[in-house]
C-alpha cells in the first residue's frame, strides 16, 4: 500500500488481492506501527480465483502526538534515587 500526504488528516489506500489458483489462500497484513495505520480486513481466506479489497489508513499525525502523549500521561512517576558509594 501507498500513502501519499499530506498526513495531517486521515489517508486511505486500497489493495486489491487476488487469488488466480484453484485452491483457497489465506492472507495476513501486519504492521509495524499499529496506532499509526488501521488496515481492515487484516486477515481473510480468499476463495480460488477470488478477490478482495484491502483498505489502509494512515491516521493524522496529530492524532498519534495525542496518543502518545496521553500514554506519557498515563505512565507511573517512579521518584529517582541517586546511588553514592563510598570512597575507599
Amino acid at each position: 500500500m501507498y500513502f501519499s500526504g499530506p498526513f495531517s488528516t486521515v489517508v486511505t489506500s486500497e489493495l486489491k488481492l487476488t487469488n488466480p489458483s484453484g485452491k483457497k489462500a489465506a492472507f495476513k497484513v501486519k504492521t509495524t506501527a499499529p496506532k499509526r495505520y488501521c488496515v481492515r480486513p487484516n486477515s481473510g481466506l480468499l476463495e480460488p480465483n477470488g478477490q478482495v479489497v484491502v483498505s489502509g489508513a494512515r491516521m493524522a499525525l496529530c492524532s498519534i502526538v495525542t496518543s502518545v502523549s496521553e500514554t506519557i500521561r498515563k505512565l507511573p512517576l517512579v521518584k529517582a534515587q541517586t546511588a553514592v558509594r563510598k570512597q575507599r
